[in-house]
């Protein structure tokens, strides 16, 4: 179990005054998987820590709606290549469990679908189709489907790509919010 905590911000629908802000903060301490938390009724938003992400966004949820609350979802259904029996099912629906910010996921081998609900700005689409159409076969990987016109899949150099991508500000595997890179210290004061 990593010990390395998560800091994780999911939006709040109905919460609209400084009473609603103190019920959830009493619902997000009553929840044993996070650690510190705070609400931030400005930006309608719970913020989160916990070494345990995953389980701490689906506590979260819950208990957030169990006091009349709401964290919004999004349901999506997306393509899967190369499922033959129920164990790709299960291993699709576990990579995808494993993500935090997803909820739910089920799989349908007849219609080589997954329907994966998941909270917006906790993880990402590009996230999941990653998991999904990153799935090993054998010692291939299957990509029939699921990128758009002019998206690449980087197979060698990744670690190349991801530091551009990092140094541009832009998400990547290292840096998925993406944005300005720390600056550091300035080595030009050195005589």
């Amino acid at each position: 179990m990593s010990t390395e905590s998560t800091t994780l911000i999911l939006p709040v629908e109905n919460m609209d005054s400084e009473h609603c802000a103190v019920i959830v903060d009493k619902a997000l301490g009553t929840v044993p998987s996070v650690g510190a938390h705070r609400v931030e009724l400005n930006n309608r938003s719970a913020v989160i820590e916990s070494t345990t992400p995953v389980e701490a966004v689906r506590d979260v949820v819950k208990a957030i709606r169990d006091n009349g609350y709401d964290v919004p979802t999004l349901r999506r259904t997306f393509p899967v290549t190369g499922m033959t029996c129920a164990s790709c099912v299960g291993s699709v629906e576990s990579m995808l469990l494993a993500q935090p910010g997803v909820l739910n996921a089920a799989v349908n081998l007849a219609t080589n679908t997954v329907q994966v609900e998941y909270v917006p700005g906790v993880i990402d689409e590009r996230r999941m189709r990653e998991v999904v159409l990153g799935a090993a076969m054998g010692d291939d990987v299957m990509i029939a489907s699921g990128l758009e016109a002019g998206e690449e899949v980087v197979v060698n150099g990744t670690f190349t790509v991801d530091a551009a991508a990092q140094l541009n500000g832009i998400p990547s595997m290292m840096s998925p919010q993406g944005g300005p890179m720390p600056k550091g210290h300035e080595h030009s004061a050195v005589k």
